[in-house]
């Protein structure tokens, strides 16, 4: 396990803020090792919890607007 994890939750919350449609289940599916890897890194970057969950879901946005999948 990983000291920073993002779930399916977390990609709905991003793609309910991006209004964003595809299914959510979907766009968490598309998420490789990489992208977890990513996420973790920039997010322990953060100085406390509230840091460290705002980077990671700024890392998800552009994850999944890399890949297409937001709005």
């Amino acid at each position: 396990m990983s000291a920073f994890e993002i779930t399916s939750d977390d990609v709905a919350n991003i793609m309910q803020l991006s209004a964003s449609n595809p299914k959510v289940e979907a766009a968490f599916d598309a998420l490789d090792d990489e992208d977890f890897g990513r996420i973790e890194k920039d997010a322990l970057k953060g100085e406390d919890l509230d840091d460290q969950t705002n980077i990671a879901y700024e890392t998800l946005r552009d994850i999944l607007d890399e890949k297409g999948l937001l709005g």
